[in-house]
């Protein structure tokens, strides 16, 4: 699966155009389609022509797309017994609005697994930010962090992803920077790969460092 930074609009176009090209409505509702961060749940995801609900376990997650503002509303409800309908009527366990003094803020829906609600920030394919809620405990302060690439969820418990360090100086700090590489300097940054725990918010330093291209 591509990074969550670049694949927002493509992937739910491409899913739900051949799911709905393929599928009957009752094939649909059998099994949940991948979305977001690999290795977040897989929702049963509803389209209308204003928003788009994604049925979890526990949760429905309904996401709208402003019309005088980047990013998305979005809204998350408890999910009551077999229902697969985003209901305005239900109670709001967390909401995001955005407006239009918000237009410096592109936040996205980036998936779900069991108590945890992940947030992207950002317009570009790098420079983004990933905001994870526990919507077990909204009191708690989402925990947030700048990434670089592609993000894997392992076992429910263990995001890994890449942490901008900072920019590189010289392209010596890359000595196995491919051409490519060289020729997009100086918009390089070096980072590096952690592993974070959900429940206990400790990050891991693996110490495996790379040169990523920024735009």
């Amino acid at each position: 699966m591509k990074s969550f930074s670049t694949h927002t609009n493509t992937l739910r176009s491409v899913i739900l155009t051949g799911l709905f090209a393929i599928l009957t409505p009752s094939s649909l509702w059998a099994a949940g389609t991948p979305y977001g961060i690999e290795g977040t749940e897989s929702p049963i995801i509803q389209e209308s022509d204003t928003s788009t609900c994604y049925v979890y376990g526990k949760y429905l997650v309904q996401t709208t797309v402003p019309t005088d503002a980047v990013g998305e509303d979005i809204r998350v409800t408890a999910r009551q017994g077999e229902g697969t309908s985003c209901d305005p009527k239900s109670a709001t366990l967390f909401e995001l609005k955005r407006g239009l003094d918000d237009n410096s803020d592109a936040v996205s829906f980036a998936g779900l697994s069991g108590n945890y609600l992940f947030l992207d920030n950002g317009t570009g394919s790098s420079g983004r930010t990933l905001a994870i809620t526990d919507l077990s405990d909204t009191t708690k302060p989402p925990y947030s962090s700048a990434y670089e690439g592609e993000m894997t969820l392992k076992n429910g418990a263990t995001l890994s992803f890449l942490q901008p360090l900072g920019p590189v100086k010289s392209i010596t700090e890359c000595p196995n920077a491919s051409d490519a590489l060289k020729a997009m300097m100086p918009d390089v940054v070096l980072a590096e790969q952690v592993q974070l725990n959900l429940s206990t918010r400790k990050l891991t330093k693996t110490g495996t460092k790379e040169c990523v291209p920024v735009q």
